[in-house]
């Protein structure tokens, strides 16, 4: 015969239940893992199952979670990988928790200002030629803070230059029609 584990939401005593998990009928015990709040007490009910039938539920139980204190490591490497006239890219190595890792904060000149789940981010909308800084830090399901990365600073601009290029083969008399002529183009980076 197997058992059933169900559990509440935080706060939540007498039910609705959810199915956590199915344990195997010898288990005396079962580590809940993942739950989303530290410090927070969750309730419980058991049930036995076999192929043709259930059990009624037992008792309810409840359990507080471990309080998560520690923060994230800061995240490392923090680069600006590209730049375009209004934007900036920036990357970085993720960062670790004993929990789990939920997002990064970005903040621009000292200012949060984005959070994402991902390690890299565009930050759009910026003016050409002004100077930005960028940090990053990491936040846990507990909101712990990690520290901020390094410090990165750009400015959006374009590098390089689009132009074409035109090749005659006849007398400079008269200017050519260039309507006609096939340009070839090219990209300076400099």
């Amino acid at each position: 015969m197997k058992r059933i584990l169900k559990y509440t939401r935080p706060f939540n005593r007498g039910g609705p239940y959810k199915m956590v998990a199915l344990a195997p009928a010898d288990a005396s015990s079962y580590v809940v893992s993942n739950l989303a709040f530290s410090g927070t007490r969750y309730y419980y009910k058991l049930r036995a199952i076999n192929s043709t039938a259930a059990s009624a539920s037992s008792n309810e139980a409840s359990g507080i979670t471990e309080v998560d204190t520690q923060a994230p490591t800061a995240p490392a490497n923090l680069v600006i990988s590209g730049t375009s006239r209004g934007s900036i890219s920036i990357s970085w190595s993720a960062s670790t928790d004993d929990v789990a890792v939920i997002g990064y904060d970005i903040y621009v000149n000292g200012v949060k200002s984005y959070t994402t789940p991902l390690a890299q981010f565009t930050i759009n909308d910026l003016t050409n030629r002004q100077s930005y800084t960028f940090t990053v830090r990491a936040r846990d399901f507990a909101n712990n803070i990690s520290p901020a990365s390094n410090q990165v600073s750009g400015q959006p601009i374009l590098t390089g230059l689009n132009y074409k290029y035109y090749t005659f083969t006849g007398t400079w008399n008269n200017l050519p029609d260039f309507n006609t002529l096939t340009p070839g183009c090219y990209w300076f980076n400099g």
